[in-house]
């Protein structure tokens, strides 16, 4: 998982730490004891149906070994447009 991913909603957040989760071998169980939360939680946070304090998903990225960057786009997109969900080629 050393690839960049760009996150736009918390279903793509979801798949991340889940991925991570998976990568590191545990279960929700064992990785919901070591961030801090309830398993119920992290299910509903990796199927992206759950907002999270800000802080909470800092600890959860900073203790699952995941770094985040935030970088301004190149350019603005026209008022009134909005970008939604993934944009990793994936049709919706």
């Amino acid at each position: 998982m050393g690839t960049s991913i760009r996150v736009q909603d918390l279903s793509g957040l979801g798949e991340l730490i889940r991925a991570k989760r998976t990568e590191l071998k545990y279960t929700q169980e064992a990785a919901a004891r070591l961030l801090g939360i309830s398993r119920r939680l992290l299910v509903e946070l990796e199927a992206g149906q759950r907002s999270v304090r800000f802080d909470t998903v800092l600890r959860i990225l900073t203790a699952l070994g995941i770094d985040l960057y935030a970088q301004p786009r190149q350019s603005r997109p026209p008022v009134g447009s909005a970008t939604v969900g993934r944009d990793r080629g994936e049709e919706a």
